[in-house]
Protein backbone atom coordinates (compact mmCIF):
# COMPACT_ATOMS: atom_id res chain seq x y z
CA UNK A 1 0.00 0.00 0.00
CA UNK A 2 1.30 3.44 -0.89
CA UNK A 3 1.68 6.18 1.76
CA UNK A 4 -1.03 8.82 1.33
CA UNK A 5 -0.05 12.13 -0.28
CA UNK A 6 -1.15 15.48 1.15
CA UNK A 7 -4.90 16.11 1.00
CA UNK A 8 -5.76 18.62 -1.73
CA UNK A 9 -9.47 18.96 -0.90
CA UNK A 10 -9.89 21.63 1.77
CA UNK A 11 -12.24 20.99 4.67
CA UNK A 12 -13.90 24.33 3.95
CA UNK A 13 -15.05 23.05 0.56
CA UNK A 14 -16.73 20.13 2.29
CA UNK A 15 -18.52 22.59 4.55
CA UNK A 16 -19.76 24.43 1.47
CA UNK A 17 -21.06 21.16 -0.02
CA UNK A 18 -22.83 20.27 3.22
CA UNK A 19 -24.45 23.70 3.28
CA UNK A 20 -25.96 23.44 -0.20
CA UNK A 21 -26.29 19.70 -0.79
CA UNK A 22 -30.00 19.44 -0.03
CA UNK A 23 -31.21 22.14 -2.43
CA UNK A 24 -28.42 22.99 -4.90
CA UNK A 25 -29.24 22.32 -8.56
CA UNK A 26 -26.16 20.15 -9.04
CA UNK A 27 -26.14 17.78 -6.05
CA UNK A 28 -29.66 16.36 -5.91
CA UNK A 29 -29.99 15.27 -9.54
CA UNK A 30 -26.40 14.02 -9.50
CA UNK A 31 -27.12 11.83 -6.45
CA UNK A 32 -30.21 10.41 -8.16
CA UNK A 33 -28.21 9.73 -11.33
CA UNK A 34 -25.44 7.92 -9.47
CA UNK A 35 -27.90 5.77 -7.51
CA UNK A 36 -29.71 4.89 -10.75
CA UNK A 37 -26.36 3.95 -12.30
CA UNK A 38 -25.45 1.68 -9.38
CA UNK A 39 -28.88 0.04 -9.44
CA UNK A 40 -28.66 -0.55 -13.20
CA UNK A 41 -25.41 -2.48 -12.69
CA UNK A 42 -27.39 -5.21 -10.96
CA UNK A 43 -25.47 -5.34 -7.67
CA UNK A 44 -27.03 -7.90 -5.35
CA UNK A 45 -28.56 -6.77 -2.07
CA UNK A 46 -25.91 -6.99 0.64
CA UNK A 47 -23.03 -6.27 -1.75
CA UNK A 48 -20.03 -4.66 -0.06
CA UNK A 49 -19.71 -1.13 -1.45
CA UNK A 50 -16.88 1.27 -0.62
CA UNK A 51 -17.58 4.96 -1.23
CA UNK A 52 -14.10 6.46 -1.52
CA UNK A 53 -14.17 10.20 -0.93
CA UNK A 54 -17.58 9.92 0.73
CA UNK A 55 -17.68 13.57 1.79
CA UNK A 56 -20.80 14.26 3.84
CA UNK A 57 -21.76 10.56 3.89
CA UNK A 58 -25.03 11.08 2.04
CA UNK A 59 -24.39 8.39 -0.57
CA UNK A 60 -23.43 5.83 2.08
CA UNK A 61 -26.72 6.48 3.86
CA UNK A 62 -28.67 6.14 0.61
CA UNK A 63 -26.91 2.87 -0.25
CA UNK A 64 -27.62 1.46 3.21
CA UNK A 65 -31.30 2.30 2.74
CA UNK A 66 -31.21 0.29 -0.50
CA UNK A 67 -29.84 -2.79 1.23
CA UNK A 68 -26.15 -2.56 0.38
CA UNK A 69 -23.36 -3.08 2.93
CA UNK A 70 -21.96 0.39 2.32
CA UNK A 71 -18.96 2.01 3.98
CA UNK A 72 -17.31 5.38 3.44
CA UNK A 73 -13.71 6.53 3.30
CA UNK A 74 -12.72 10.19 3.41
CA UNK A 75 -9.80 12.32 4.68
CA UNK A 76 -12.29 14.39 6.70
CA UNK A 77 -14.49 11.53 7.99
CA UNK A 78 -13.79 12.24 11.67
CA UNK A 79 -14.11 16.01 11.30
CA UNK A 80 -17.50 15.58 9.64
CA UNK A 81 -18.90 13.56 12.55
CA UNK A 82 -19.77 10.53 10.43
CA UNK A 83 -20.63 7.21 12.07
CA UNK A 84 -17.24 5.58 12.85
CA UNK A 85 -18.82 2.15 12.49
CA UNK A 86 -19.34 2.88 8.78
CA UNK A 87 -16.71 5.52 7.95
CA UNK A 88 -12.94 5.65 8.26
CA UNK A 89 -10.27 8.22 7.50
CA UNK A 90 -8.40 7.47 4.30
CA UNK A 91 -7.53 8.55 0.78
CA UNK A 92 -7.92 7.17 -2.71
CA UNK A 93 -4.20 6.51 -3.14
CA UNK A 94 -4.03 4.40 0.04
CA UNK A 95 -7.46 2.83 0.63
CA UNK A 96 -7.72 1.42 4.18
CA UNK A 97 -9.30 -1.87 3.12
CA UNK A 98 -8.06 -5.37 2.49
CA UNK A 99 -7.35 -7.00 -0.85
CA UNK A 100 -10.55 -8.24 -2.49
CA UNK A 101 -12.70 -6.91 0.33
CA UNK A 102 -15.25 -5.00 -1.80
CA UNK A 103 -17.79 -5.97 -4.45
CA UNK A 104 -18.01 -2.38 -5.72
CA UNK A 105 -16.09 0.87 -5.34
CA UNK A 106 -17.61 4.31 -5.85
CA UNK A 107 -15.28 7.25 -6.49
CA UNK A 108 -17.47 10.20 -7.31
CA UNK A 109 -15.54 13.41 -8.02
CA UNK A 110 -12.41 11.93 -6.48
CA UNK A 111 -9.90 11.08 -9.22
CA UNK A 112 -9.39 14.71 -10.19
CA UNK A 113 -7.98 15.34 -6.69
CA UNK A 114 -5.64 12.35 -6.72
CA UNK A 115 -2.73 10.64 -8.37
CA UNK A 116 -5.24 8.76 -10.46
CA UNK A 117 -2.85 5.96 -11.44
CA UNK A 118 -2.24 5.07 -7.78
CA UNK A 119 -5.90 5.53 -6.90
CA UNK A 120 -7.15 3.24 -9.65
CA UNK A 121 -4.56 0.62 -8.72
CA UNK A 122 -5.89 0.75 -5.16
CA UNK A 123 -9.48 0.35 -6.36
CA UNK A 124 -8.44 -2.70 -8.36
CA UNK A 125 -6.65 -4.12 -5.30
CA UNK A 126 -9.62 -3.86 -2.93
CA UNK A 127 -12.15 -5.16 -5.47
CA UNK A 128 -12.94 -8.81 -6.03
CA UNK A 129 -12.35 -10.06 -9.60
CA UNK A 130 -15.39 -8.93 -11.55
CA UNK A 131 -16.13 -6.22 -8.99
CA UNK A 132 -17.67 -2.99 -10.24
CA UNK A 133 -16.15 0.46 -10.33
CA UNK A 134 -18.32 3.59 -10.49
CA UNK A 135 -16.57 6.89 -11.18
CA UNK A 136 -17.52 10.48 -11.90
CA UNK A 137 -15.08 13.24 -12.88
CA UNK A 138 -15.24 16.81 -14.18
CA UNK A 139 -15.08 16.93 -17.98
CA UNK A 140 -13.31 19.08 -20.57
CA UNK A 141 -10.02 20.85 -19.88
CA UNK A 142 -11.45 23.96 -21.56
CA UNK A 143 -13.94 24.30 -18.69
CA UNK A 144 -11.10 24.84 -16.19
CA UNK A 145 -11.86 27.79 -13.91
CA UNK A 146 -11.17 29.25 -10.50
CA UNK A 147 -13.70 26.77 -9.15
CA UNK A 148 -11.38 23.89 -10.10
CA UNK A 149 -8.44 25.60 -8.43
CA UNK A 150 -10.36 26.28 -5.23
CA UNK A 151 -11.61 22.68 -5.14
CA UNK A 152 -8.07 21.33 -5.40
CA UNK A 153 -8.54 19.71 -8.79
CA UNK A 154 -5.46 18.49 -10.65
CA UNK A 155 -7.19 17.94 -13.98
CA UNK A 156 -10.43 17.67 -15.93
CA UNK A 157 -10.98 14.63 -18.15
CA UNK A 158 -11.89 13.81 -21.72
CA UNK A 159 -13.74 10.57 -22.47
CA UNK A 160 -10.61 9.13 -24.08
CA UNK A 161 -8.37 10.08 -21.16
CA UNK A 162 -10.72 8.63 -18.57
CA UNK A 163 -11.22 5.40 -20.50
CA UNK A 164 -7.47 4.91 -20.98
CA UNK A 165 -6.59 5.54 -17.33
CA UNK A 166 -9.24 3.13 -16.08
CA UNK A 167 -8.43 0.42 -18.64
CA UNK A 168 -4.70 0.67 -17.88
CA UNK A 169 -5.45 -0.09 -14.22
CA UNK A 170 -7.00 -3.46 -15.05
CA UNK A 171 -10.63 -2.61 -15.69
CA UNK A 172 -12.99 -3.36 -18.53
CA UNK A 173 -14.89 -0.15 -19.24
CA UNK A 174 -18.60 -0.78 -19.77
CA UNK A 175 -20.14 2.69 -20.03
CA UNK A 176 -19.16 6.35 -20.15
CA UNK A 177 -21.76 9.09 -20.33
CA UNK A 178 -22.24 12.72 -19.38
CA UNK A 179 -24.04 14.65 -16.67
CA UNK A 180 -25.26 18.24 -17.13
CA UNK A 181 -25.31 17.95 -20.90
CA UNK A 182 -28.21 20.41 -21.24
CA UNK A 183 -26.45 23.00 -19.06
CA UNK A 184 -23.06 22.56 -20.71
CA UNK A 185 -23.45 25.46 -23.21
CA UNK A 186 -24.55 27.83 -20.43
CA UNK A 187 -21.71 26.74 -18.16
CA UNK A 188 -19.15 27.10 -20.95
CA UNK A 189 -20.39 30.62 -21.73
CA UNK A 190 -20.36 31.64 -18.07
CA UNK A 191 -16.81 30.44 -17.56
CA UNK A 192 -15.57 32.01 -20.77
CA UNK A 193 -17.11 35.32 -19.68
CA UNK A 194 -15.47 35.07 -16.27
CA UNK A 195 -12.06 34.53 -17.89
CA UNK A 196 -12.54 37.50 -20.19
CA UNK A 197 -13.41 39.68 -17.21
CA UNK A 198 -10.52 38.32 -15.17
CA UNK A 199 -12.86 37.28 -12.36
CA UNK A 200 -12.32 34.34 -10.03
CA UNK A 201 -15.58 34.65 -8.09
CA UNK A 202 -17.36 31.29 -7.85
CA UNK A 203 -20.29 32.43 -5.71
CA UNK A 204 -22.76 32.39 -8.62
CA UNK A 205 -22.24 28.64 -8.99
CA UNK A 206 -21.81 27.87 -5.31
CA UNK A 207 -24.81 29.90 -4.10
CA UNK A 208 -27.15 30.73 -6.99
CA UNK A 209 -30.25 32.78 -6.26
CA UNK A 210 -33.46 30.85 -5.58
CA UNK A 211 -35.07 31.48 -8.96
CA UNK A 212 -31.91 30.66 -10.91
CA UNK A 213 -31.34 27.57 -8.79
CA UNK A 214 -34.92 26.39 -9.36
CA UNK A 215 -34.59 26.80 -13.14
CA UNK A 216 -31.27 24.96 -13.28
CA UNK A 217 -32.62 22.24 -11.00
CA UNK A 218 -35.57 21.69 -13.35
CA UNK A 219 -33.20 21.37 -16.32
CA UNK A 220 -31.01 18.81 -14.57
CA UNK A 221 -34.05 16.82 -13.47
CA UNK A 222 -35.38 16.77 -17.01
CA UNK A 223 -32.03 15.41 -18.16
CA UNK A 224 -32.40 12.55 -15.69
CA UNK A 225 -35.77 11.64 -17.21
CA UNK A 226 -34.62 11.40 -20.83
CA UNK A 227 -31.25 10.07 -19.70
CA UNK A 228 -32.85 6.87 -18.47
CA UNK A 229 -33.55 6.10 -22.11
CA UNK A 230 -30.55 7.72 -23.80
CA UNK A 231 -27.53 8.75 -21.75
CA UNK A 232 -25.88 11.90 -23.15
CA UNK A 233 -22.34 11.42 -24.49
CA UNK A 234 -20.96 14.44 -22.66
CA UNK A 235 -21.69 17.10 -20.05
CA UNK A 236 -19.86 19.12 -17.45
CA UNK A 237 -19.10 15.76 -15.78
CA UNK A 238 -18.46 12.23 -17.01
CA UNK A 239 -19.74 9.07 -15.34
CA UNK A 240 -18.01 5.72 -15.91
CA UNK A 241 -18.93 2.14 -15.06
CA UNK A 242 -16.26 -0.56 -15.26
CA UNK A 243 -15.56 -4.11 -14.14
CA UNK A 244 -12.32 -5.35 -12.61
CA UNK A 245 -10.62 -7.91 -14.80
CA UNK A 246 -9.42 -11.15 -13.24
CA UNK A 247 -5.79 -10.15 -13.73
CA UNK A 248 -4.56 -6.62 -13.05
CA UNK A 249 -1.18 -5.00 -13.22
CA UNK A 250 0.32 -2.20 -11.21
CA UNK A 251 0.45 1.19 -12.88
CA UNK A 252 2.37 4.33 -12.08
CA UNK A 253 0.97 7.73 -11.26
CA UNK A 254 0.02 10.38 -13.80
Amino acid sequence: MHPPPPVTFAAERLDLIAEGEAAHFWYGPRRALLLDTIAAAGLATGSRVLDVGCGTGGLVRALLERGYDARGIDPWALRSGLDPARHVVGQAEAVPAGDGSADAVCAFDVLEHADDGLALAEFARVLVPGGRLFVSVPAHAWLWSARDTLAGHRRRYSRRMLRRRVADAGFEVERIFGYQCLLLPLLAAARAMARLRGRDDTSAEDRPGPFVNAALLAINRSELVFGRVLRPPTGSSLVLVARRRSETRAVGGH
